[in-house]
C-alpha cells in the first residue's frame, strides 16, 4: 500500500510537472505569438512610414520639377520679350527709313515739277516777248508802209 501511495505521489508528481511544463510552453508560445504580432505590427508601421516617405519625396520631386519648369518659362518668356523689343526697333527703323526715303522722293518730284512748271512759265513768258516783239515789228513794218504810201502820193501830187 505504502509503495503504491508512492507511486501515486510520485505519478502526481509526474503529472504536476508536466502540467507546469505544459503552462510553460503555452506562455512561452503565447509570448511568441505576441512577440510575433509585435514584430509584424512593427513591419507594417515601417511599410507604411516608408509608403509616406516616398510620397513625400514624389510630391518634393515634382514640386522641384514645377519650380524649375517655372523658372525655365520665366527665361524663355524674358528671352522672348528681350528678342522681341530689337525685332521692334529694326521694325521701326525701317519705318523711318522708307518714310525719310519716301519722303526724299516726294521732295525730288517736288522739286522737279517745279523746275518744269517754271520752264514751261520762262517758254510762255518768252512766247509772250517773242509775240510782242513781232507784233511791234508789223506795227512798225506798217507805219512805214504808211509812211511810205504818203511820201509815194505826196510826191505824185507834186508831180501832177
Amino acid at each position: 500500500a505504502e509503495k503504491s501511495a508512492a507511486a501515486a505521489a510520485a505519478s502526481e508528481a509526474k503529472a504536476q510537472e508536466a502540467a507546469a511544463r505544459v503552462a510553460k510552453a503555452a506562455e512561452a508560445a503565447t509570448e511568441r505569438e505576441a512577440a510575433s504580432a509585435a514584430a509584424f505590427k512593427a513591419k507594417a508601421q515601417v511599410g507604411l512610414a516608408k509608403a509616406e516617405a516616398s510620397r513625400e519625396a514624389s510630391a518634393a520631386k515634382d514640386a522641384a520639377a514645377a519650380a524649375a519648369a517655372a523658372t525655365k518659362a520665366e527665361t524663355v518668356a524674358a528671352k522672348a520679350v528681350e528678342a522681341a523689343r530689337p525685332a521692334d526697333e529694326v521694325k521701326a527703323e525701317k519705318a523711318a527709313a522708307v518714310a525719310e526715303a519716301k519722303a526724299e522722293r516726294t521732295a525730288a518730284a517736288a522739286k522737279t515739277k517745279l523746275q518744269q512748271d517754271a520752264a514751261r512759265a520762262q517758254r510762255a513768258a518768252d512766247t509772250v516777248v517773242a509775240n510782242a516783239a513781232a507784233a511791234d515789228a508789223k506795227v512798225q513794218v506798217d507805219a512805214a508802209k504808211a509812211a511810205a504810201q504818203t511820201e509815194e502820193a505826196k510826191a505824185e501830187k507834186a508831180a501832177a
